[in-house]
């Protein structure tokens, strides 16, 4: 065990916006810096009416992604034009403290299950700091 708490310095923000001609590509959301990268919210946006949008969170270890949730979100509606989902919150391994934790050299990484209708975006948004 440390004898010394590590505490994050330095805001990290990743963002990433996922349209209809990324199809399901998965994209980097957000890197960690160079002595790793806590995320305490992540999350993703979206304004498709036509269909429920599943985004798929992936970890990327520098030669391989790794499969690690999902954030599930119901189609968008006249009242409801922005739905939105939180994958920390609602997640039961993410710790204690409902962050996660990525190492250096690795990225947080996002991708659709199905292609999103034409003209829609779904935005992921990572937010944490390095330590």
């Amino acid at each position: 065990m440390g004898t010394s708490p590590q505490f994050v310095t330095t805001p990290n923000v990743g963002a990433q916006t996922i349209e209809n001609s990324d199809g399901t590509t998965v994209l980097d959301v957000l890197t960690a810096g160079s002595s790793g990268t806590r995320i305490g919210q992540l999350f993703a946006v979206h304004n498709d009416s036509t269909a429920a949008v599943l985004v798929l969170l992936w970890l990327h270890d520098g030669s391989e992604s790794h499969l690690v949730g999902q954030i599930s979100m119901p189609a968008a509606t006249s009242s409801d034009v922005h739905v939105t989902g939180d994958f920390l919150q609602s997640s039961t391994w993410a710790g204690v403290d409902g962050g996660l934790i990525i190492p250096s050299g690795w990225k947080l990484q996002a991708g659709l299950n199905t292609t999103l209708t034409s003209g829609k975006k779904c935005s992921v948004i990572a937010a944490g700091g390095d330590f």
